[in-house]
């Protein structure tokens, strides 16, 4: 997979996350992939598991803005972006870390790594709810 194909893949992830397109985020995936978000957290392995993950996360009121360059080493992705959250509560919290209710911005680092055929086989979301979650 070339360089601009990657990045590339970065800005459609966006788009389908903002517009709350929870198939054609999971369409980027192979099928055999694995989500950690965050990292430590346990795996979401297999598309099916993505779809229903990212049903939960990408959802109306919740935004990702891209702070970085999309940066490419080998057959992986790194960026920086902000989550933006209007309303967290429980339902709506699908990370498995405690969160707090309300408004919030959470700072990430996200590393993809694809296989040849251009689909993400690791997604990792770097982030730790005390020190990068912060109420705007």
């Amino acid at each position: 997979m070339n360089k601009q194909e990657m990045i590339k893949t970065v800005k459609t992830y966006f788009e389908c996350f903002n517009s709350a397109n929870p198939e054609g985020i999971a369409a980027l995936f192979a099928e055999n992939a694995t989500v950690h978000d965050p990292y430590g957290s346990p795996g979401k392995i297999g598309k099916g598991a993505i779809r229903t993950y990212y049903k939960g996360a990408a959802k109306k009121g919740t935004q990702l803005v891209q702070k970085s360059p999309t940066v490419v080493s080998g057959n992986c992705v790194a960026f920086a972006m902000t989550v933006v959250i209007e309303g967290m509560n429980k339902e709506k919290n699908v990370t498995g870390v405690d969160l707090p209710s309300g408004n919030m911005e959470i700072d990430v680092i996200d590393m993809f790594e694809f296989n040849d055929e251009g689909k993400i086989v690791t997604m990792t979301a770097y982030w730790d709810s005390e020190l990068n979650v912060r109420k705007p």
